[in-house]
């Protein structure tokens, strides 16, 4: 019926749930009396329950159809019409007040609420008409205290409690919709930058494994081994497309793969046994590309260049990876995309950490540990909670009751003030009871479950309370409704109390219940037995059924938002990956050209050196910065290095990580920096952007000629707009002479 799993859609799966179940339960219930005196029906009665019957489960049949709902109705008037056209000589088998109270609430239910409003009284009118004209078929009961008119206002008072209730439920579904879409939205678009980012991440990783180590290889080593350089860029070639998934594994194939990799002719030793566990798909790729960065840096940076690796369990339940060789890279160098994302952000995605020490003989070691429990993927916890479809089902069905409780409480007093003449006991729980059900209603919060099981013995007890020794049938149309109307307030209580009050209030009342009804003489009965039943059995179902309608339709709302999410994060996924290879496409193709000439024997001479450097350059702030995620400071670092590198200006590029404060940045102080990487070109300028927290900052180190060029001095300070630049006083280099650092400064607007 509904496409969307919506807070509405919530209250409409209820409301069906409730029409067929309650449907079900007193056709049910009428058909069991009508058993017994079918053959002393009338034709026509005989001729509108087949069709009503016939009606109904064409409508259960088609419910899914927002229309064929009203066929619940057309089939209660079938049945209501019995009472208006069945001869006198037909015995009593309608319950008149029970149908034309279901008539009203799928009247109240299925219309507007304007229209719904003026219908309330549709079934009090229904009920009075048909009991004043003296209808033979209609089981008196509560209709013979003070001429029906009590049960006139009941039905009148439960028809304006549910159009309360429904309406109200309507309205606070609109607004809860609202609030679940902007939810939605934001959640769906966190996941879009939450998967950019792992995709972008993902796709550093890959990149700065092969293409760019390829390059830093090229442009380092004094032995250039041309075969070696030939495979690598045939192998970075075959892995260009960052949408290629790869599967997770067991971690003693994490060590055979990195063991296969030719580490500069360097022996990688393994140490100890390997744990057997399998690694999520991410998790594996991840401290895969850690463990080969790791194990390059010490082959970079160190003399010693034995290495080993081990893989083992702690008693803390992680998973510990160590690499023992060498004496590893300082942290006084800027970082770049090997300590900022591959040792960085993507260990600290899968909740690993990264430490570098010093072992005992004094060789550096690095650690990488990670909980075991992360090893495997996680379920998705993007649960939209924004409604209990439950408690639905628990007002619509408790409005009506605790309306007719309070009116029909009149009952009680006229039982125990006019035939007594005095309030006793059974009176005050029942009245008390019927007090603590409309709050409870009212209130529409759930209770304790041991205020709930006190609160519920109070009107379970009135059956036990209003007992004699004897009753006559006469006084089955008042001991009719006083069970009705208890049963009513602990059906109530029970609703928002939970199982253990139902379970004990309905016990407690069952008890009373059935010997009242035993009370009676077996030829006048049927009144008291149908509020029996009612209580018992039929509201029980009801509440049960809806429960577990409404319980589905949250099960099913979650799988539609999961499959949505799913969806969302696939195009994201798709979206990146599509962007990065797009950015990255150019420059990583002239890479692999660049690569090939030299492997098929170019010569390695400046200008070739220089044009590695340039796409370097390139690739590194491409893989960094996303422009639609990342903030003003790192995109408009990365455009500064693809205008200079169309001059054939090279730049050095370090970490590009900045807020996502995406205010732009005064175009003076863009000038200025684009003047400082031409100005300083021929040493090529370390460029670097990072974060604090509360400010972002963008930093250039170049000559002293440089900063001439560009109108700038050692130490000097200014402020354009919202940016702060300051020149920090140089360090002497024994190759390039004296550096100074230009750093651009601006307060994060939202500091994080």
């Amino acid at each position: 019926m509904v496409a969307e799993a919506t807070e509405l859609g919530a209250l409409r799966s209820t409301r069906l749930w409730l029409i067929i179940v309650g449907t079900c339960v007193w056709i049910t219930t009428t058909l069991l009396i009508v058993r017994h005196q079918w053959t002393h029906l009338s034709a026509v009665e005989h001729a509108l329950i087949m069709i009503g019957l016939f009606t109904f489960i064409v409508a259960i049949a088609m419910y899914r159809y927002q229309y064929c709902l009203w066929l619940f109705p057309i089939g209660q008037l079938c049945f209501l019409a019995c009472a208006f056209v069945a001869p006198d000589s037909s015995p009593n088998w309608l319950a008149l007040m029970t149908l034309s109270s279901w008539l009203t609430y799928f009247l109240v239910g299925l219309t507007s609420r304007k229209i719904g409003f003026m219908l309330i009284p549709t079934g009090a009118l229904i009920t009075i008409v048909a009991w004043k004209a003296g209808t033979s078929i209609v089981i008196p009961g509560a209709l013979e205290v003070f001429g029906g008119w009590v049960v006139f206002a009941q039905s009148v008072g439960g028809a304006a409690a549910l159009w309360w209730a429904w309406n109200t439920l309507k309205d606070e579904a609109v607004m809860g919709d609202a609030r679940t879409e902007d939810l939605e939205n934001q959640t769906n678009r966190s996941l879009e930058l939450q998967e950019r980012a792992r995709t972008w991440r993902q796709g550093a990783t890959r990149v700065h494994e092969s293409v760019l180590n390829t390059v830093r290889y090229v442009l380092l080593t004094q032995n250039l081994d041309r075969g070696r350089l030939k495979q690598e860029t045939v192998q970075a070639s075959s892995n260009r497309n960052l949408r290629n998934s790869i599967q997770g594994s067991t971690a003693e194939d994490l060590v055979n793969e990195v063991a296969q990799v030719d580490f500069e002719g360097n022996i990688l030793e393994i140490q100890g046994s390997i744990p057997d566990l399998y690694l999520d798909s991410e998790v594996y790729q991840t401290l895969r590309a850690a463990i080969i960065e790791l194990i390059r840096n010490v082959i970079r940076h160190a003399d010693d260049k034995n290495i080993s690796l081990s893989i083992s369990i702690t008693s803390q339940l992680e998973l510990a990876i160590n690499i023992l060789g060498g004496t590893q890279l300082g942290g006084h160098t800027p970082p770049g995309i090997g300590r900022n994302t591959v040792l960085g952000s993507a260990l600290d995605e899968i909740g690993a950490t990264w430490l570098q020490d010093m072992d005992d003989r004094g060789r550096g070691k690095s650690a990488i540990t990670i909980p075991i429990s992360d090893l495997m993927p996680h379920p998705n916890d993007n649960h939209f909670v924004g409604f209990p479809p439950f408690d639905k089902a628990r007002l619509i069905v408790s409005s009506p009751l605790a309306g007719m409780s309070v009116i029909g409480s009149i009952y009680f007093i006229r039982e125990m003030v006019l035939d007594r003449g005095f309030l006793d006991l059974g009176g005050w729980f029942g009245l008390v009871g019927v007090v603590m059900a409309a709050a409870l209603v009212l209130r529409r919060k759930p209770v304790n479950r041991w205020l709930g099981a006190l609160m519920v013995v109070v009107p379970a007890l009135v059956p036990i309370l209003v007992l004699q020794t004897d009753f006559q049938c006469s006084q089955s149309g008042l001991m009719s409704p006083i069970l009705t109307i208890s049963g009513y307030a602990v059906m109530v209580i029970a609703a928002w109390s939970g199982r253990f009050a139902g379970i004990l209030g309905l016990s407690i009342w069952a008890y009373g219940g059935f010997a009242l009804v035993m009370r009676f003489p077996s030829n006048c009965r049927d009144s008291v037995s149908i509020a029996l039943l009612n209580s018992l059995v039929v509201l029980p179902i009801i509440l049960i059924v809806s429960f577990i309608g409404a319980r589905a339709y949250r099960k099913a709302a979650d799988r539609t938002r999961a499959v949505r999410q799913l969806d969302v994060i696939e195009r994201s996924r798709a979206a990146a990956a599509e962007d990065l290879n797009a950015q990255l496409d150019d420059a990583i193709s002239m890479t692999l050209d660049l690569l090939d000439l030299i492997a098929d024997g170019a010569e390695l001479d400046t200008h070739m050196h220089e044009q590695l450097e340039i796409q370097d350059g390139r690739i590194r702030s491409a893989i960094q910065v996303d422009p639609a995620r990342d903030g003003a400071f790192a995109v408009v670092m990365r455009a500064l290095v693809e205008e200079a590198a169309e001059l054939g200006v090279r730049t050095n590029v370090k970490a590009l990580v900045s807020s996502h404060d995406s205010r732009p940045i005064d175009s003076k102080v863009e000038r200025l920096l684009y003047q400082l990487l031409l100005a300083n070109q021929a040493q090529g300028t370390q460029v670097q952007v990072f974060t604090d927290g509360v400010e972002d900052h963008l930093v250039l180190a170049v000559s002293r000629p440089s900063l001439r060029a560009a109108g700038l001095r050692p130490g000097e300070r200014r402020t354009v707009g919202d940016v702060n630049l300051q020149v920090e006083q140089g360090e002497v280099d024994p190759h390039l002479g004296s550096r100074h650092a230009v750093i651009v400064s601006r307060r994060i607007l939202t500091p994080t």
